[in-house]
């Protein structure tokens, strides 16, 4: 199984009982850090039941070149992931970092996008090379308003995914979790 999208850190601060006022503060009895991004908790919850069989499941992502960058693939590991995430190539990118304040009936999320936002096909290239040259193959997309390079390139990319992998025999599934739009747009 690949995994393709976002990956962030999550930074949870729970339970609330209130949400905070512009310019007033909130006592939380919780803040912890985790990994987050639709993507990524696919990937390290298929990787954890995968554990002890010969399935594999990796995931591609972009992450910064940053502590959070190294949680994040640290995590990968702990959970039987093939760590496939790359550094964006751009030394501003920093890791995608999503602030959660929840709440007993509710939550709000502040959330930096990152090095996401430039996940592309360029940064896809194995599964064509090396995945698609496996008897099965199942491919999920993941958390894809957050991976605004990818949009537009990725219908295209999912052809020639499909061509590959059927010129190799590979029996192929694909599955799409698009997520919700922060911009309300689409």
């Amino acid at each position: 199984i690949c995994v393709i999208g976002d990956a962030f850190v999550d930074i949870l601060a729970c339970p609330l009982d209130r949400m905070p006022s512009w310019g007033s503060d909130v006592d939380c009895p919780s803040i912890s850090q985790h990994p987050g991004g639709s993507a990524l908790n696919v990937a390290i919850h298929l990787g954890e039941l995968l554990r002890g069989t010969p399935h594999t499941c990796s995931f591609y992502g972009l992450v910064g070149d940053d502590e959070f960058g190294r949680f994040l693939r640290s995590k990968l590991a702990d959970s039987n992931v093939e760590d496939r995430t790359q550094s964006s190539g751009d030394s501003e990118a920093s890791t995608g970092v999503c602030i959660v304040l929840s709440g007993s009936n509710d939550r709000g999320f502040v959330t930096h996008v990152g090095a996401t936002s430039k996940l592309g096909v360029g940064h896809l290239q194995e599964i064509l090379e090396v995945d698609c040259r496996r008897k099965r193959l199942h491919v999920h997309v993941s958390g894809f308003y957050s991976c605004p390079s990818l949009q537009q390139q990725l219908p295209a990319f999912l052809d020639k995914l499909r061509e590959e992998a059927s010129s190799n025999s590979c029996k192929l599934t694909i599955s799409l979790d698009t997520n919700g739009d922060a911009s309300d747009l689409w």
